[in-house]
């Protein structure tokens, strides 16, 4: 039996009964994912503890952290954050940046592989009629 996917190198030949198919790098997807999410967790969990507050003006300005990769930049100037709540919010936007980023780049870089397409079997063609309408009539044929 043959394989479902099969690797493939620009240029070699395409065995019959496969066709070309792409999709997303998964280690910079994978990567990408695990490094945006981290700090957009961390954010999101501050966030939230911080808008059970009471203190209105804190809550306003930390609710901007539930924004993705702008939301730290977006707190640093709407909390007035100095020293090292700065150095803090800084470096989760740029690990949040830094995942967008190697998440778009999976999808720019796509993987190619070859995948085993199905012959349909006898039990498909015969349940599935064929069927066409055209502007002056329609035909329906039903092989078995």
């Amino acid at each position: 039996m043959n394989p479902q996917r099969l690797e493939y190198e620009e240029g070699d030949p395409i065995p019959p009964r496969y066709a070309l198919v792409t999709r997303p790098n998964r280690k910079l997807l994978t990567g990408g994912m695990i490094t945006f999410m981290v700090p957009y967790v961390a954010s999101v969990v501050v966030s939230t503890f911080a808008l059970v507050n009471d203190d209105e003006e804190v809550s306003r300005g930390i609710a901007t952290l539930l924004i993705p990769v702008a939301g730290p930049y977006v707190a640093i100037g709407a909390l007035g954050a100095n020293g090292a709540g700065a150095f803090w919010l800084s470096a989760n936007g740029v690990v949040q940046t830094a995942g967008a980023i190697l998440m778009a780049a999976a999808f720019a870089h796509e993987d190619l592989y070859l995948q085993r397409q199905e012959s349909p079997s006898w039990v498909d063609v015969a349940l599935r009629p064929e069927i066409n309408v055209g502007p002056f009539g329609g035909s329906l044929r039903w092989k078995f």
